[in-house]
């Protein structure tokens, strides 16, 4: 989950969306696999992100293979402005997504990183 906030919170602060999204995982012996899902609209949202690098994950055993690096990286950007959905305007649920990610926004941005998080449930 912290990786995708991390994510997430840097695309919006460039003003970014993405279709792509890529999952690295490297186990203790080395062997790295690298997994990626590309979305049929761009997302910046947290939990878009989450979701989809935690169902890649979940193809792997980390319980029998102990993970020494884990990444999450979101690719083919676009910008937001460019991305209209078919009736011009977003629907109110992506309208309520963005409002909530600004707000995590501004208080991350004035208390700190570690001021808030989102659980993983």
């Amino acid at each position: 989950m912290a990786l995708s906030e991390k994510v997430s919170r840097r695309m919006r602060k460039a003003g970014l969306t993405g279709r792509t999204i890529t999952l690295k995982i490297r186990f203790h012996d080395f062997k790295t696999h690298t997994r990626a899902f590309t979305l049929s609209d761009p997302t910046n949202f947290i939990e878009d992100i989450f979701s989809h690098a935690a169902r890649m994950a979940e193809a792997f055993d980390p319980e029998r293979n102990p993970v020494r690096l884990l990444g999450v990286k979101v690719s083919n950007l676009a910008d937001p402005k460019d991305q209209l959905s078919l009736f011009g305007e977003e629907s109110t649920d992506e309208q309520k997504k963005e409002r909530l990610h600004q707000a995590l926004d501004k208080i991350k941005d004035r208390f700190g990183e570690g001021s808030i998080k989102l659980r993983d449930t």
